[in-house]
Order: structure tokens, then C-alpha cells, then sequence
């Protein structure tokens, strides 16, 4: 998640300037890619849950 986090500031600052178009596709990127980690994060959780 915190990774998630520096590659989203990470990509605001690299494509920021390349116009909003380019800043919205980019940021939808990153985005969806937090949410895909942090369903894996929670996946991930359960099933050490479900061994216990």
C-alpha cells in the first residue's frame, strides 16, 4: 500500500506535465493497481486467518 502510494506521487510528479489526458490515464493506472494490491493484501490476510 505505502509503495502504492510513493508510485502514485511518483507519477503525478513524472506526468504531470503532459497534459490532463495523459494525467487522468496514468493516475486511473495507478489506482486501479493500489486496489488490485490491496485485494491481494486482503486475500492474503484471510487465508493466513483460515490456517489458524
Amino acid at each position: 500500500m505505502i509503495l502504492g502510494i510513493i508510485a502514485l506521487i511518483v507519477v503525478i510528479c513524472y506526468f504531470g506535465g503532459w497534459g490532463i489526458q495523459t494525467f487522468i490515464k496514468y493516475t486511473t493506472f495507478v489506482i486501479a493497481f493500489c486496489v488490485m494490491g490491496v485485494g491481494y493484501i486482503l486475500k492474503y490476510s484471510l487465508r493466513l486467518l483460515i490456517k489458524k
